[in-house]
């Protein structure tokens, strides 16, 4: 993978990320991080912005609660997402 940037990295992996992530629970950690969120006064139905969206997954779940957008630096990663 010699002369291949992080961004190189991410575009190849993108098709894989959710395969290789499977065992994480979005909606758990989304849902302590509304906890969290709540607890620092952002009320529910508030616009949040998650840097760094990758696939997408914490934006389906946030938005339960909230407008949520998302922004990656991957396209392939954002093409998955906006899927």
């Amino acid at each position: 993978m010699r002369g291949k940037t992080v961004q190189d990295l991410y575009s190849i992996c993108a098709q894989y990320y959710d395969r290789i992530y499977h065992y994480k629970d979005y909606a758990a950690e989304a849902n302590r991080l509304h906890s969290l969120l709540q607890g620092r006064g952002i009320k529910d139905g508030a616009r949040v912005l998650e840097v760094a969206c990758g696939t997408g997954n914490y934006l389906v779940a946030l938005r339960d609660w909230y407008d949520v957008a998302g922004l990656d630096s991957s396209e392939a990663m954002l093409e998955i997402a906006s899927a």
